[in-house]
Formats: structure tokens, sequence, C-alpha cells
């Protein structure tokens, strides 16, 4: 059985010593009943509890419950925090990059999967992999953006010059069901054109629409009071949607 995260690992112990049943914890911790199960006897045949548990750290952890898994990596790992931090720095980077940087530096490192497996291990016990889950109720909210790339993708027929397309991207909250355009500009006027095409497509109007903070939906981002662009508002008070635009500098809204 593969070696469960640690902060998992804490909570099904601390559970457990609450009394509740391996169902709760399950459903508690987000693992299956066998995971509860295994973590329960591992920790009964090593002697551990919680508060001892609470003060080692994640290696001790995992070296007293899974001592097969627990031999010391053959060759060293790389700055997984420096590593966590360039690539929150844009989401144009990724793993795939970083590790054939780090190949060029060290020929005879970790290979990709590996790196991959260690970057992810690192991110359950540090808890950088911890997220927000959002709970969407069908056909509340339609997400709305500019794409951020474009393309030179249409070709004018007539003097055959090249145009540039600009994605508008629309999403259902709770099943995520897409709808794309592209435009010549980002313009107010395209803007709008797209929510109409947009609930056109759907063939319904959800009841919220959240814009992120571009100009043409907000023309002051601000974390307690955008204020909306004029022509949008008159757009949702046509359609009598409301209009909650993402919080400033929270991608994940």
């Amino acid at each position: 059985m593969r070696c469960t995260e640690t902060m998992r690992l804490l909570e099904i112990m601390r559970l457990v010593e609450h009394g509740l049943s391996h169902s709760e914890i399950a459903a508690s911790v987000n693992c299956g009943k066998t995971t509860v199960h295994d973590v329960k006897q591992r920790c009964h045949e090593a002697g551990l509890e919680y508060a001892e548990a609470l003060g080692m750290t994640n290696e001790a952890i995992r070296a007293r419950l899974y001592p097969r898994m627990a031999d010391p990596p053959t060759k060293d790992d790389p700055d997984w925090e420096a590593l966590h931090t360039w690539l929150s720095g844009s989401k144009r980077r990724n793993l795939r990059f970083a590790w054939e940087n780090y190949r060029h530096q060290k020929p005879n490192g970790l290979s990709y999967s590996q790196y991959c497996r260690r970057y992810s291990k690192w991110c359950d016990a540090t808890g950088k992999s911890v997220t927000m889950v959002q709970d969407h109720e069908p056909g509340k909210e339609v997400y709305v953006d500019w794409c951020g790339d474009t393309l030179d993708c249409v070709t004018d027929p007539f003097t055959g010059e090249l145009h540039t397309a600009h994605f508008f991207v629309a999403a259902m909250g709770c099943s995520c069901y897409p709808y794309v355009e592209a435009f010549p500009s980002e313009e107010q006027g395209h803007w709008l054109a797209a929510h109409v095409h947009t609930f056109e497509h759907l063939n319904g109007v959800p009841l919220v629409a959240v814009p992120d903070n571009c100009k043409t939906a907000i023309t002051k981002a601000n974390y307690y009071d955008p204020a909306y662009n004029p022509a949008y508002w008159e757009l949702a008070k046509h359609y009598d949607i409301a209009v909650i635009p993402a919080r400033v500098r929270r991608p994940k809204d």
C-alpha cells in the first residue's frame, strides 16, 4: 500500500482517538475506509499516538509507520521551496520546464517521473497542495474573461492581411460547460456581444456573472468596492443578473 500523506496521517490519528467510525473519518479526510483501517493498524503496531506524532518531523512519522518505504533517497532533492515559489510566479511556468533546467545543471540528477513524484510528496507534506474546494450551485454562476493568449490566425480574404484573434471564454461554475468565441479586439462592444452570444448558446441566463477584473468589465478594481463599467451594468440590469467580480489577485476565483 502506498504511503499516506503526513497531514492526512495526523488527521486520521486525531479522529481515531476521538472515537469516530472508519466511515466518518474517511468522509472527513477524503480517503477510503481501507486507508483509515491501515493507518490505525500501523499506529497500533508502532505504538504511535497523535500527541507524540505532533512533536515529530514528517520523515520520522513516515519512518515509524512505513519503515520499508523510509530508505533514504540515493540522490539529493532540489530546493523544493524555491521551485514552488518559481512556479507560483507565472502561470506559464511548469514542472517540465523546471526539470529540464535542473537536468541541464545536473545531468545525473532525478528522472522526470522521480522529480514530479518527490515534488508532489513535498507539497503534500508541507501543505502546499491544500486548496479550498468551492461548491457551485448548478446554473447559478458563469465565469467570464478574456483569454490571456492571442493568436494570429485570421486572414482577410481580400487583402491577405493577418489579424489577431482575442478569445472570450465563459464557463459555468458547476458543470464547467464552456463557451469560447474569437473577436478582433477586447473592446467594450465585443465584451457585451460575447455575453449575449453566451446566453443564447446556453439557451438561458445564470443568476450571477463572475468576470475577472478586466477593463471592459471593471473600470476600477477594488477588493471591497469595484467600479463596474456603465455599459456592463446596463447589460446586467437588462438580463436581470448580478455581477460579482473575482477578488483582486485571487486567480482561483
